[in-house]
């Protein structure tokens, strides 16, 4: 069986200086929060439970279930510990198979190809990428000829204008890929886990249509036009 998580326990810092608060997961695009995007998605998939972690937002997201009748739980944080955190120190909370999403994103990929690849090949990760012109800001990926994951660099500007395949927040794997990390401390997908050479032959890649990121003021006013 399969548990998802939805990240949305971040402090939205980014954003700060807008001029309302802005909670990424609840920006609507294409007339749904970004949220009940990634929900309608996985609907389409068979998950034992569907979780979402909040941090001094959980009020919001509370409403919008109760409003619109949605399916999740809610892992609320005291403490912020992180996109990997999050999900070590609940780690007894899900299935063997784990899905990740970034909240704060929107994908355009079909979820089900996506399931099935990393079944098929009998993965310990799957890690959905995007091409983008600019690699600057985003996690850059390198890859072998079989989809095997070779190296993760985190936001360097050497690859700025440098055309890419980038992290498109969206990871399926084994509970066995995070036994060595422990609990209650703040940890990062991109600078504490893939940033530490853990990849293997079956640690894998899979290619998404498109990324809509929504985490910095630049990307949420370029994004927001399309929304209207």
């Amino acid at each position: 069986m399969t548990s998802a998580i939805i990240l949305c326990g971040g402090k939205n810092s980014r954003l700060s200086n807008y001029k309302k608060k802005i909670i990424k997961p609840l920006i609507k695009f294409k007339g749904k929060t970004l949220l009940e995007h990634h929900l309608e998605n996985l609907k389409k998939l068979n998950f034992n439970e569907i979780f979402i972690n909040t941090f001094k937002n959980k009020n919001f997201f509370l409403k919008l279930k109760n409003k619109n009748n949605l399916n999740f739980n809610i892992i609320n944080e005291i403490k912020n510990t992180g996109t990997a955190g999050v999900v070590v120190s609940n780690i007894q909370k899900f299935d063997e198979t784990i899905l990740v999403l970034y909240g704060d994103n929107y994908l355009n990929m079909d979820i089900i190809k996506f399931y099935k690849y990393f079944e098929k090949n009998k993965l310990s990760l799957l890690m959905g990428v995007f091409k983008k012109k600019d690699l600057s800001m985003s996690g850059s990926v390198k890859f072998n000829i079989y989809n095997t994951i070779l190296d993760f660099k985190e936001k360097d500007q050497k690859y700025k204008d440098k055309t890419g395949y980038c992290n498109a927040g969206i990871y399926l794997f084994k509970k066995n890929f995070l036994k060595n990390y422990k609990k209650n401390k703040f940890l990062d997908f991109a600078h504490d886990i893939f940033s530490k050479k853990i990849f293997d032959k079956n640690c894998k890649i899979y290619k998404i249509k498109s990324c809509k990121a929504f985490d910095t003021l630049e990307l949420y006013s370029k994004n927001l036009t399309i929304t209207l």
